[in-house]
């Protein structure tokens, strides 16, 4: 906002700070699915980097067990 608010705001700096050891990498899709969460097309990707995030150790602890659509909110 250098320029008095106007126009457009521009992120200049872009870089990030993240607390590594304050995180968690948890799967998505449960390793571990019970027989009546278990999708057969999630059984075959569920060890892939595209069903892991990363999450903050209070996050991970509310979240517990439970699975994507109920944590979500769907």
């Amino acid at each position: 906002m250098e320029k008095g608010a106007q126009g457009e705001p521009k992120c200049i700096d872009k870089t990030r700070v993240f607390d590594l050891p304050g995180t968690t990498l948890e799967h998505v899709y449960p390793r571990s699915a019970s027989a009546a969460e278990r999708k057969a097309d999630l059984e075959e990707v569920k060890q892939s980097l595209g069903n892991l995030t990363i999450l903050g150790t209070g996050e991970n602890d509310k979240l517990a067990n439970k699975s994507f659509g109920i944590a979500s909110g769907s």
